[in-house]
């Protein structure tokens, strides 16, 4: 996907969340790969074609992540929450 398609919001999106595939939100990896998944928001938002479909992706990602993981560390919460509401309108 990303040879073909390397700006598309849904290639950005599965390689923003790459990192964190198959980790356990509690695990001590989970914040070296949330290190790098921020990273990559970072990045993509500035190369994709279209940044509110790639926003609106990220949000409900995220939403979801923290609606279902209740015993997420605060810290973790903290910084989804905040880059939520960083993210551009979608």
């Amino acid at each position: 996907m990303t040879e073909l398609y390397p700006t598309d919001p849904s290639t950005s999106y599965c390689y923003i969340r790459q990192p964190l595939i198959g980790l356990d939100p509690n695990a001590p990896a989970y914040i070296n790969a949330l290190r790098e998944t921020l990273n990559r928001i970072k990045s993509a938002l500035t190369t994709t074609t279209n940044t509110k479909a790639l926003s609106s992706k990220l949000k409900s990602w995220i939403e979801t992540l923290l609606s279902t993981t209740p015993d997420l560390d605060t810290g973790i919460r903290t910084v989804l929450g905040h880059t939520m509401k960083t993210l551009p309108p979608s």
